[in-house]
Formats: C-alpha cells, structure tokens, sequence
C-alpha cells in the first residue's frame, strides 16, 4: 500500500507577448505548512512547461524537468527574482 501523501510547491507563469506560456514549479520547505499527521511529505524537483503557438490549431509542449537536487536553490532564487 503506498502511504498517503502531501506536497507544497512553489509555482509561477508567465504569458509571453508572442502567446507562449511559460510555467515552472518546484517543492519546498515552508514553516507556514508543517507535514501533517498521517501524511508523507512528498517532494517534486525543478520541472516546468513551455507551451509555444504554431498556428491556430497546433501548439509546441515542452516539458523540462530536473532531477539534480543542487539545482533547486538556484530555481527557487530565480523563481522568487521574478
């Protein structure tokens, strides 16, 4: 049986001028949501999603991920910079 899990996540999006959607995410360690009771913490590393227009009826999906634990300071630094 897989326990029962929770997750906070830092996330954010932006809309390029050129239609693009740009979204990013990581977990983090916020004393505001201590783990709960009866849950597992669960932690998601650095990933995100670019979705580029083509046309009318076709867009681009990116995914990008990152499993290097060393990068998540650096993304939340960059995400909290704006």
């Amino acid at each position: 049986m897989i326990s029962a899990r929770d997750f906070v996540d830092l996330a954010s999006w932006e809309k390029k001028d050129d239609g693009t959607i740009v979204q990013a995410g990581t977990g983090i360690e916020w004393e505001e949501m201590p783990p709960k009771k009866g849950f597992v913490r669960g932690c998601n590393h650095p990933s995100g999603v670019v979705c580029v227009p083509l046309g009318e009826k076709e867009t681009k999906l990116i995914y990008v991920v990152s499993t290097y634990s060393y990068m998540r300071l650096l993304f939340v630094e960059a995400m909290m910079e704006g």
